[in-house]
């Protein structure tokens, strides 16, 4: 199986969404349809470390939703949080108030 590289740098030649696969020049979305690609460079294993483009697509993402009063599920949030927090500690620390519960 090849492994899909994503460009956080240019945008689709189509749509204009980031990121872009590869060598294409089209988002997910319009290289291989919405259902199928929406969410998959979430769980790719790929180490986001000062990836800043991927941290700051990731905020993108929690407030648009947020505008929109949408939610993500728990388990997405959480790994935009995770993007965020490897890509740019800064803007995590800028943008995230973590919230402790007994200490924990």
């Amino acid at each position: 199986m090849r492994k899909i590289f994503y460009d956080f740098k240019h945008a689709c030649m189509n749509c204009g969404q980031r990121p872009t696969i590869d060598k294409t020049g089209l988002c997910g979305p319009c290289c291989f349809g919405e259902a199928e690609s929406m969410y998959d460079w979430l769980w790719d294993n790929i180490d986001w470390t000062n990836n800043k483009r991927a941290a700051r697509h990731a905020l993108w993402m929690l407030d648009d939703a947020a505008k929109c009063g949408l939610t993500y599920s728990e388990e997405i949030e959480n790994r935009l949080f995770e993007i965020m927090k490897q890509g740019d500690p800064k803007l995590y620390e800028e943008n995230v108030e973590e919230v402790v519960i007994d200490g924990k």
